[in-house]
């Protein structure tokens, strides 16, 4: 939806007022999430976790999988741990016509290399991990095949 309504609004010919307006609209709420983030972020505030978990999905819808990992990244686990391998799942199968697979493999792999030997564990990584596994085994995508489900070796 995202390109479709870049491309809608940067070439409207053919296009309806109401596609218009819709797509002016997305665009406009993600400048005001992305605009909310940096002054929390800047002022030492962790957003609320429904906005720590919209940016992530913005960030995976747009490919990048390094920045939608920072938004969980930034924060202390014990501000934002409590959301859980349900909610990760339930945010992903929301949006499943959004995401790309590659998207969502990239991320699975992303996650799977912070498992390396003397790296923190994180059990919100652990949730986001399995929710994208069970993603992409749901929407015909691969899992890891070598077994490394599991990011944490306790």
């Amino acid at each position: 939806m995202h390109d479709r309504c870049r491309t809608a609004c940067f070439n409207p010919s053919g296009v309806s007022v109401l596609t218009l307006a819709i797509c002016l609209s997305v665009i406009i709420q993600e400048q005001l999430l992305e605009h909310i983030w940096d002054y929390l972020c800047h002022n030492g505030r962790v957003p609320p976790a429904a906005m720590i978990m919209e940016r992530f999905c913005l960030k995976l819808r747009q490919g990048h999988t390094t920045a939608a990992l920072s938004c969980i990244s930034s924060f202390e686990e014990s501000k934002i741990g409590s959301i859980s391998s349900k909610s990760w799942s339930n945010l992903l199968n929301r949006n499943a016509d959004l995401l790309k697979e590659e998207s969502i493999a990239k991320l699975v792999h992303e996650l799977d290399d912070l498992s390396r030997p003397g790296s923190s564990c994180h059990s919100l990584y652990e949730n986001v991990l399995s929710s994208c596994t069970e993603f992409l085994g749901g929407s015909g995508g691969k899992a890891a095949s070598d077994g490394r489900m599991p990011l944490c070796n306790s």
